[in-house]
């Protein structure tokens, strides 16, 4: 009991994966660190008509961390298409043809579809009703 327990606790943490839609994440990080490239070329402007105001000071100080987190995050975005592009190879899918999220919940689906299966074998009820409740509060994200 504790193993299909502890099975189902684990996939629960993989649910966020399923809904959250990767491409939409990569195109607000390129637009966030075009946004920075405009702000600072902006700033540059700016700066030359205004070159003590405060205010500036501040929005540049800001605009300096705001880009190194905004690279990276991108950085991390395309470590993270990378690993996906490895994960779905290792499963027989090709990662053009098929989203992370659509992957995430075939794996998921999968994998509750198998401790529903060994609980009902088992006749273990309370597993297979955690199960069968689990699996149906995955969404999928188009």
């Amino acid at each position: 009991m504790c193993a299909h327990v502890f099975s189902l606790q684990k996939l629960t943490r993989y649910n966020c994966v399923i809904v959250v839609s990767f491409s939409t994440v990569a195109e607000e990080t390129r637009g966030l660190v075009s946004g920075m490239a405009r702000v600072k070329k902006a700033l540059s402007c700016v700066t030359k008509t205004a070159p003590h105001d405060r205010f500036l000071e501040y929005m540049q100080v800001f605009h300096d961390r705001a880009s190194v987190t905004a690279q990276e995050l991108d950085s991390a975005l395309q470590q993270a298409q990378s690993s996906f592009a490895q994960q779905a190879a290792r499963f027989g899918e090709d990662e053009k043809q098929m989203s992370p999220e659509q992957l995430f919940t075939l794996i998921n689906n999968f994998t509750m579809s198998l401790l529903v299966c060994s609980a009902h074998l088992t006749g273990n009820c309370s597993i297979s009703l955690m199960a069968d409740l689990c699996a149906s509060s995955v969404w999928i994200v188009s």
